[in-house]
């Protein structure tokens, strides 16, 4: 009998103390989670919201010092259009004995955008020698050597950034760009048709589209990027400032230009000066 009413008890107590667990962890289930700082990151990053990612990672920096972090904060700096302040928060990453590829990238791009060629360029290398066949740092390269004129150089590390599969709409823009300035409009209209006829152009690929059509005399395409929105006077001039225009280069840092787009903005309202291609 004794056994019995224990065996009961204990049997009572095990089910009781299920029950409770159960409740337990419903209870739990049923509160809001408040958002974790890694959903929160994810959040601003998938937004593009580059100005709350610097306050984030300064946050989180005065905190505690984090390799990691700062080289965040100085990628955010970069992207939200500050290269000044990403060269001075990612430079120390670099002083070390041991060098990783990623903040000499971003060191490379930061003082790419500052117009720091020659620095930019030995960074790049750096970062290359750790990374060989890294299309990012073969892109970032070719832009280099184009703002430094050395267009042999430019295409050749396009090419390898395109044979790495870099972004295949930015290479070719990069790609026709050079082909631009050295005078090769066929080839550059070649490289750009196909992303216009696809529907995936922005405007300065249809600027630098429109340029290389000019330069081969093809008006009836003029005409038509305008849309209906440019009498043929109008059309005309476009035309006219275009194909008179001459075809040396000028690459420049973060708005890399060639003077013939320099010509189209000063000419002629609403169309986008050339450019490199390049990602922060």
């Amino acid at each position: 009998m004794f056994r019995k009413s224990f065996a009961r008890v204990c049997h009572h107590s095990r089910v009781t103390a299920c029950l409770l667990a159960i409740s337990v962890l419903s209870g739990c289930a049923t509160q809001p989670e408040p958002t974790s700082l890694i959903e929160e990151e994810t959040l601003l990053i998938q937004s593009g919201n580059h100005e709350k990612l610097v306050e984030y990672y300064k946050a989180q920096l005065s905190k505690s010092e984090n390799r990691q972090t700062r080289m965040k904060l100085a990628l955010a700096y970069l992207n939200s259009g500050d290269p000044e302040s990403a060269l001075f928060f990612v430079s120390p990453l670099n002083m070390g004995q041991e060098a990783h590829a990623e903040p000499l990238l971003i060191e490379a791009k930061s003082l790419y955008s500052l117009g720091q060629f020659r620095k930019a360029k030995t960074q790049a290398l750096k970062a290359y020698e750790l990374k060989p066949n890294n299309a990012e740092i073969e892109n970032l390269l070719g832009m280099i050597c184009a703002a430094n004129s050395d267009l042999e150089e430019a295409r050749q590390y396009f090419t390898s950034a395109r044979t790495n599969l870099y972004d295949d709409i930015k290479i070719k823009n990069n790609l026709a760009v050079l082909n631009i300035v050295e005078g090769h409009y066929q080839k550059a209209v070649q490289l750009l048709l196909p992303i216009y006829l696809k529907g995936k152009a922005d405007k300065q690929i249809e600027a630098n589209l429109t340029l290389a059509m000019a330069k081969i005399g093809n008006v009836s395409y003029i005409k038509d990027m305008s849309k209906g929105e440019l009498s043929d006077q109008e059309i005309f001039e476009r035309y006219r400032a275009l194909k008179d225009s001459k075809a040396i280069g000028e690459f420049k840092a973060d708005d890399v230009k060639v003077n013939d787009a320099k010509v189209i903005d000063s000419k002629v309202s609403h169309t986008k000066t050339s450019e490199i291609s390049h990602e922060g």
